[in-house]
C-alpha cells in the first residue's frame, strides 16, 4: 500500500472513489485469500512432510522386510540342501540295509544248503557206521564161532 501512495493523487483524480473503495476491498480480499492459501499451503506442506516421513519409514520397513525375506530364502535354500542330503543319506542307509538283508538271506540259504548236505553226509556216515557195526558184529560172531570150533576141535 505504501508503494502505491504516489499513485493515489493521480488515481483519485481519474478514478471515482467508489471504484477505489471497491478496488481496495478487492485487494484486501485478495490479500486475505492469499494468506488463507498460504496457510493452507503450510498445512499441506506439513502433511506432505509427514507423508514423506511415513514414506521413508515405509521404505525402511520395506527394505527391512526385503532383507528378512532374503535371509529367509537363504535359510530355506540351506534347509532344502540339508533335507536333500538327509534324504540321500537315508536312501544310502536303506540300500545298505537291503544289501545286508540280502547278504543275510544268502548266508542263511547257504547255511541251510550246507546243513542239508551235512545231514545227508551224517545219514550216509550213520548208514556206513550201521553197516560196519553189523559187519563187526558178524565178524565178532564168526570169530567167536571160529574160536569155539577151534576150542571144540582142540578138545
Amino acid at each position: 500500500e505504501q508503494e502505491l501512495e504516489w499513485l493515489r493523487p493521480a488515481l483519485a483524480a481519474s478514478v471515482p472513489r467508489s471504484e477505489l473503495a471497491a478496488a481496495k476491498v478487492e485487494a484486501r480480499t485478495a490479500g486475505e485469500n492469499a494468506a488463507a492459501h498460504f496457510r493452507e499451503a503450510e498445512v499441506l506442506s506439513g502433511r506432505l512432510a509427514q507423508a514423506l516421513d511415513e514414506g521413508v519409514a515405509s521404505r525402511a520397513e520395506c527394505e527391512a522386510l526385503r532383507s528378512e525375506g532374503a535371509r529367509l530364502r537363504a535359510e530355506g535354500m540351506e534347509l532344502r540342501e540339508r533335507l536333500a542330503a538327509s534324504e540321500a543319506e537315508a536312501e544310502a542307509a536303506r540300500r545298505r540295509a537291503d544289501d545286508a538283508r540280502e547278504a543275510e538271506r544268502r548266508r542263511e540259504a547257504e547255511g541251510d544248503t550246507r546243513c542239508a548236505a551235512l545231514r545227508g553226509e551224517a545219514a550216509r556216515v550213520g548208514d556206513k557206521l550201521q553197516a560196519l557195526e553189523e559187519e563187526r558184529t558178524s565178524l565178532v560172531d564168526r570169530h567167536a564161532l571160529d574160536s569155539a570150533e577151534a576150542t571144540v576141535s582142540d578138545l
